[in-house]
């Protein structure tokens, strides 16, 4: 038995080179296969990559979002948004949807990036070299870190890789600590960016 192994193994590895670049073009295949699947199920376009750095969405759709209304027999309601270099704020009433479009220009970008198709009825994206999404607690227990602790660390690593063409999406900062302090955190920070070029 261990005979015939060795042999059909020598046999089978003579053509080793062969199989793995099959192997590879099949998975290739599959992952397009799975990308159109999906874009045609949750009715996404291709975005149009632009030079310049921007982000337009036209009616986006949060997905996860979508999925959970639709099995509750609701639609959601579409974002148009339009972002270029620079610092925005999106202000509005709790559960307004603030928090939602973020996670869907995120989504957006990083579909866009890999070469999926996006959710919208039309977007134009251009490319980043780095994207990072600061939203939500990032408490730490292993690292006894509080969430503005934490938050606090992630800021610092967004700074520290924001180059040029970056695209930096922070929900509700300085949220874990004092207003005052929060808000003055908040002012320093889009001064920062503002500034920076």
């Amino acid at each position: 038995e261990l005979a015939v192994r060795e042999t059909l193994s020598r046999k089978v590895g003579a053509y080793s080179d062969l199989l793995r670049e099959n192997c590879n073009r099949i998975g290739d295949l599959d992952l397009a296969l799975g990308k159109a699947q999906y874009a045609i199920k949750r009715n996404c376009i291709r975005p149009e990559i632009i030079e310049e750095h921007l982000i337009g969405l036209i009616n986006g759709r949060n997905l996860l979002l979508e999925e959970i209304l639709e099995n509750k027999g609701k639609k959601v309601c579409p974002v148009t948004i339009s972002l270029k270099d620079g610092v925005a704020c999106i202000t509005g009433a709790n559960m307004g949807g603030k928090t939602v479009s973020l996670k869907l220009v995120g989504l957006c970008a990083m579909l866009a990036q890999h070469g999926f198709f996006v959710p919208c009825e039309e977007a134009r994206v251009g490319l980043s070299s780095y994207i990072h999404i600061l939203v939500g607690d990032s408490q730490n227990l292993q690292r006894g870190l509080s969430s503005f602790g934490s938050e606090m660390e992630e800021l610092k690593a967004m700074m520290d890789h924001s180059k040029d063409r970056a695209l930096l999406l922070i929900d509700e900062l300085a949220s874990g600590t004092n207003p005052v302090e929060g808000m003055a955190l908040t002012r320093s920070l889009v001064d920062y960016f503002s500034k920076k070029p």
